[in-house]
């Protein structure tokens, strides 16, 4: 996904904020299918988008009962669309394409699939030919629920000062580690794959460079732990179009070859994705929509891990980051 990279690109360390890595490469997967130009080629390429493992993923998160995982292509002239490539959109995303008539259609469609939580993404649609759009929406129960009367207000110290913040309290055993840059601690949901790994930096400038493959992989031990977290709600909206140009992503903001599919030519003018997050004492809920438009158990010492500072909160699916969320304020 990246990350290496848009961490640096996106404003993680200066602002709260919440990006699906999956959601958008979903949506990208559902561009990729519309032509086998240089244009997507070059996609493929830059991004390193291995279609049959993204294939996989989404086939593996839509069997998981606490995601709702849903594409679908609006289309002003439906008639041009060419049948083989109905038939395999409904093969690989379950797609039926609606003839786009309103801004209001699309974010009924955005609302209805997000439980809500996104009821808009499109303002207006009047220079929009062919809308592209995913969306993924999760809410689980903690497995080891949070006691609201342990909650309290107390400071958090982030990068633009302090402030009082709701702040959750538990103590339980979780897989647990202490790596040379962070604590590591993994949260886990009821019925479902999906985990919630936090990382706490152990210094502010370690921000950015304590969200690595290392830590995202490490290997950890079931410890004691008490862990205060801050409960918390978020929405973020990100225009992606900069992000993917300076990953080297070009081509399908100039011309993407779609004739043999959606009837005719098109270049990508917009990829916006909006996000919700949710923490509370009882679990996590989560969703995002990404658009694109065309024109065994050992007894250890107890641990402390305060999160009164910034930090990471990561939702994976088997060690896949669907959500990269940023606390920092």
């Amino acid at each position: 996904y990246h990350l290496n990279n848009i961490k640096e690109l996106l404003p993680f360390s200066t602002q709260n904020l919440c990006y699906s890595p999956f959601s958008l490469m979903h949506a990208l997967l559902l561009l990729s299918h519309t032509a086998n130009d240089k244009a997507v080629q070059e996609l493929l390429t830059k991004l390193n988008l291995d279609r049959s493992k993204m294939q996989q993923l989404s086939q593996q998160l839509i069997k998981d009962p606490s995601i709702a995982l849903t594409a679908n292509i609006f289309k002003k002239e439906l008639n041009v669309i060419d049948e083989q490539f109905k038939q395999l959109m409904v093969k690989l995303f379950q797609i039926i394409p609606e003839k786009l008539e309103s801004a209001h259609q699309v974010n009924k469609w955005c609302s209805e699939h997000t439980n809500h939580k996104i009821p808009t993404i499109v303002d207006d649609i009047s220079d929009i030919e062919t809308l592209l759009i995913s969306a993924i929406y999760f809410k689980a129960a903690w497995k080891y629920q949070f006691d609201s009367q342990l909650t309290t207000d107390v400071p958090f110290y982030g990068v633009t000062g302090q402030r009082n913040v709701k702040m959750m309290r538990i103590t339980e055993y979780f897989q647990y580690k202490q790596t040379e840059d962070a604590q590591l601690l993994k949260l886990e949901y009821v019925n479902t794959k999906m985990t919630a790994l936090i990382i706490l930096p152990t210094q502010l400038d370690q921000f950015n460079s304590a969200l690595n493959l290392s830590n995202l992989n490490a290997g950890m031990q079931v410890q004691q732990v008490i862990l205060e977290l801050p409960s918390f709600k978020m929405e973020t909206m990100l225009e992606l179009e900069e992000i993917l140009k300076k990953l080297g992503v070009k081509k399908i903001f100039e011309e993407v070859d779609s004739a043999k599919t959606l009837g005719g030519t098109m270049a990508v003018n917009r990829i916006i994705q909006k996000t919700f997050l949710e923490v509370n004492e009882t679990g996590t809920e989560a969703a995002a929509v990404t658009a694109i438009s065309e024109d065994e158990e050992e007894d250890v010492e107890l641990q402390e891990m305060i999160c009164n500072k910034p930090f990471w909160f990561i939702l994976q699916s088997e060690g896949v980051p669907i959500f990269v969320t940023s606390y920092v304020e």
